[in-house]
């Protein structure tokens, strides 16, 4: 008990302003050594969390009492363990406190109004008036942004420092070409996934490539693979300015990797099935060619014997021109296909992510997340339940299934019958 006193007396808002040379900081800290505690002592888990929320009521009424943009930007771009310099003006902002608030999870500081006003001006920086335009205006600003984003994105290459470049590094533009080039990363997909063939359509080919093992890549494959290295140097760009920690608190970086991990997998088992078809091709090529030399040679039993190269059941099973039905389950492009199925259900859910910026979206995504944590723990019962009800019948029926199987390991035989008696049984 003494100890809450304690927290009591070091969480008051009147000690933390006299004593403290950051009270912001000395607030976070305290907020989050509070939340630890009520984890650990549950007995006291209430007023351990009605310190915490005092705490964190009192950054954020620290920052109400800004009275200028000049301010809020000095506050939100501070750094206790590198202070700037007084006369330090041209820096550009990198609010780090802001991103400490986020890392302590401080809802009320960093929905404050005005830290959402700041992030706002930065968010819409050279776009002056954009929030204030009508909705069709924003509507065709940003089409018009999307549909020359592949010109923009050449011109920030050539010409990184001009004009165009500078608005290139706008964070709105950003969004909005970062989220027009995934789009059109999960329109490759979708192409893909209907096995449409643009080179066959314009030629007229009645081939299907796709039905062949270890087929070539096609041109939209090819664009998916060169989308795949770039998603790659960008996380672990991130992850080298992140740093590892900060790096794998965020679940979506997890879910890119995992999904960067899959294509990785998937472009690895289409170039082993292409290398192993072609090989197979060859040795039925050379195999043909020594047998048609001998037969030639000797002149005897020619046609006999081209028919057994022919109907050899290793001919049959290898090759290109293998009908799928007849390819072997652990052939490298069947797992590929199912291994790219499953990148591609990653990919989608990665719309989940770009919708949060919706003010209706992104409280929606956050109220599904508590949501599944909800149905997690109330799965743990209903496991708990069914194993209990498992158990009981497992006692009931023990004896009656040891009897039935004796009986079909008797009547040697009939084990296809008693099989159809077991699937009647069960179709009741």
């Amino acid at each position: 008990r003494s100890r809450i006193n304690a927290y009591k007396a070091l969480s008051s808002p009147c000690y933390i302003s006299l004593s403290s040379r950051d009270p912001i900081m000395t607030a976070f800290d305290l907020n989050r050594e509070l939340k630890r505690l009520s984890r650990i002592e549950n007995e006291f888990k209430q007023e351990y969390e009605q310190l915490a929320q005092q705490c964190q009521e009192y950054s954020a009424a620290l920052l109400a009492e800004t009275r200028s943009s000049k301010e809020l930007e000095i506050i939100l771009n501070y750094d206790s363990e590198n202070p700037p310099v007084l006369s330090e003006t041209t820096e550009k902002m990198h609010l780090s406190r802001l991103k400490l608030d986020i890392r302590y999870k401080q809802k009320k500081f960093v929905s404050h109004a005005h830290c959402q006003q700041l992030l706002a001006s930065l968010w819409y920086e050279g776009l002056p008036g954009f929030r204030r335009r009508h909705s069709v205006i924003k509507i065709l600003i940003t089409t018009f942004v999307g549909f020359l984003f592949p010109l923009l994105s050449i011109a920030y290459l050539l010409m990184p420092r001009s004009s165009i470049g500078r608005i290139m590094r706008q964070p709105f533009i950003k969004f909005i070409c970062h989220s027009v080039s995934y789009i059109f990363f999960l329109i490759l997909l979708f192409v893909v996934s209907l096995r449409i063939d643009f080179a066959k359509v314009l030629s007229g080919i009645e081939e299907e490539s796709n039905e062949r093992r270890g087929p070539p890549p096609n041109p939209v494959e090819i664009a998916i693979m060169f989308y795949v290295a770039g998603f790659i140097w960008a996380e672990i760009k991130q992850l080298y300015q992140e740093g590892l920690h900060q790096y794998m608190a965020d679940t979506w970086n997890l879910l890119d990797w995992v999904t960067n991990c899959l294509y990785v997998a998937t472009i690895v088992l289409r170039v082993m099935a292409y290398v192993k078809v072609n090989q197979e091709e060859r040795d039925l090529q050379n195999k043909s060619i020594s047998v048609n030399g001998s037969h030639n040679s000797s002149g005897v039993h020619h046609t006999h014997d081209h028919h057994n190269l022919t109907t050899d059941p290793a001919s049959i099973s290898t090759g290109h021109n293998v009908r799928r039905r007849d390819w072997n389950a652990w052939d490298p492009t069947l797992i590929s296909e199912g291994i790219f199925a499953a990148a591609n259900i990653f990919s989608s859910l990665k719309l989940v992510y770009i919708f949060t910026i919706n003010p209706h979206l992104g409280p929606l995504q956050i109220s599904l997340g508590r949501m599944v944590h909800d149905i997690l723990k109330f799965s743990v019962l209903i496991l708990l339940v069914a194993f209990a009800f498992a158990c009981g019948l497992n006692q009931l029926f023990w004896y009656y299934a040891r009897m039935k199987k004796s009986e079909c390991e008797q009547d040697v035989g009939f084990d296809e019958y008693c099989a159809k008696e077991i699937h009647k049984h069960f179709s009741k």
